[in-house]
């Protein structure tokens, strides 16, 4: 199954429909269930371009595309350092192999998590102290690619050394 969503000109909406008989409602398509099935729509958005990225996606060549927030600037007012979907596999992964990475997955509506957050602060903090060799990472799970399911927020997971 193939559903493509698109949410710009509408003329552009009736030539595809017209010339492919799809359904064109945002600017990234889904093929399937599963999260590594999104593919975003090349720019600008023509016929042409669509053809080729199709072409792509049969080939098996069309690159995924994850959501992912820009990196940010680090915070000195608290011991996580925030890590996105693009560097989640350097910040967390590869630096697992090295300390321990404790990450605090979370959404910014979450009532739990806000209610939460200065405690978590304050036991990185004094962990911080005692054990200078564990990095304390925070995730928003919203707004980045699922890197782990998560079932509740905050949701922790301990990512152990080696």
């Amino acid at each position: 199954m193939l559903q493509l969503t698109y949410s710009g000109d509408k003329r552009i909406i009736s030539t595809l429909r017209k010339n492919t008989g799809l359904t064109i409602k945002a600017l990234v398509y889904k093929v399937g269930a599963r999260e590594d099935s999104i593919f975003k729509i090349l720019e600008p958005f023509t016929t042409e371009n669509l053809s080729r990225q199709l072409s792509m996606f049969k080939d098996g060549t069309l690159p995924r595309y994850f959501k992912t927030q820009p990196e940010m600037e680090e915070s000195k007012q608290t011991p996580f350092r925030h890590v996105v979907y693009s560097t989640f596999e350097k910040d967390v992964m590869e630096a697992s192999n090295e300390k321990d990475v404790v990450v605090m997955y979370y959404a910014k509506w979450c009532g739990a998590c806000k209610q939460q957050k200065p405690m978590m602060a304050e036991m990185a903090q004094e962990a911080l102290e005692k054990m200078p060799n564990v990095l304390f990472v925070k995730y928003d799970a919203e707004e980045n690619h699922p890197v782990y399911t998560i079932k509740a927020y905050p949701t922790v997971v301990l990512y152990k050394q080696g």
